[in-house]
């Protein structure tokens, strides 16, 4: 699709608005990738491996059990210390 442009004040007019868009474009790049900077800090990391790490335990029988096993025998043997 070629336009047609019928004086250099049109085309002026044309360009300016190019000009404004890519400024637009380029300042919601910046915004963006400031956004993913901020995303991978190491506080943000740290904070999806804990709450990753906290679903798995949650939803693991296994880890559960062996927690478990292993509190009662710390206290199991505690109790036979002590007589």
């Amino acid at each position: 699709m070629k336009k047609s442009y019928s004086s250099y004040a049109e085309i002026d007019k044309q360009l300016e608005i190019l000009k404004i868009e890519r400024e637009i474009r380029l300042l919601k790049i910046i915004e963006s990738s400031e956004h993913i900077t901020n995303q991978f800090t190491t506080g943000n990391l740290f904070k999806l491996g804990m709450s990753s790490l906290g679903n798995s335990i949650g939803q693991s029988k296994q880890f559960k059990v062996f927690i478990f096993t292993t509190i009662l025998k710390f206290f199991v043997r505690r109790l036979f210390k002590r007589k």
